[in-house]
């Protein structure tokens, strides 16, 4: 969700963004669903902080509500002259191809200590302005969720992340902290570039049912 629904809703073309806070409200954990739409809207943009939030539904049955989001984030400035939006259709997966966890696909590894990493920034991983982009912060943070879970089939429920500085050399290592045990279970997640003097580069805070 964090990456079809990404917060807030500025296009690359208008602004350079970076995201400061994104947050998703799972209403349904839409295990038939086979394609999700995302209905945006657009709060507020001011000079320099833009505020969005959306609703995430069945794309075949609207009145089907997933999840809903929210979010703000920061302009660096506007687009540089001759950017071009990349056209980028949707493409048909196989279902029968097994195909690595997300968290593997992003470049996620262990760390010495067990906790999931990713080892560097690359070109692949960057956002616009040349720091960690937001989809491999969600994705490595939920894999360290889920090792602090210890439970593969655990739900989230909520999911909190906030960006409190940009990640640009790496290793980008999680830590994670279940605060309670239950049916329903927080999670404290913590973000650091460690080739940065190991500065916290984001944190999240998640609500997830388990059991």
């Amino acid at each position: 969700l964090c990456i079809a629904a990404p917060e807030p809703y500025w296009l690359d073309d208008a602004v350079v963004p970076a995201p400061v806070v994104m947050s998703y409200e799972i209403v349904d954990p839409a295990y038939d669903v086979r394609e999700l739409e995302v209905l945006r809207e657009v709060t507020h943009i001011g000079r320099t902080m833009g505020f969005s939030r959306a609703r995430i539904v069945d794309a075949h049955d609207h009145s089907r509500l997933i999840a809903v989001s929210t979010g703000a984030g920061m302009s660096l400035g506007a687009a540089p002259d001759g950017f071009v939006a990349v056209d980028n259709p949707p493409i048909d997966i196989d279902g029968s191809i097994e195909l690595p966890p997300l968290h593997v696909a992003f470049g996620a590894e262990r760390a010495s200590d067990g906790a999931w990493c990713i080892p560097r920034l690359t070109s692949q991983l960057a956002a616009p302005h040349g720091a960690l982009h937001l989809g491999p912060i969600n994705v490595v943070l939920e894999a360290a969720a889920m090792d602090a879970l210890g439970d593969d089939h655990a739900q989230v429920e909520s999911w909190t992340v906030t960006m409190t500085g940009p990640g640009t050399i790496g290793p980008f290592v999680t830590s994670a902290v279940a605060l309670s045990a239950g049916t329903r279970v927080p999670v404290e997640l913590t973000l650091r570039d460690q080739g940065r003097d190991n500065r916290i580069i984001a944190t999240a805070r998640a609500i997830y049912r388990v059991g």
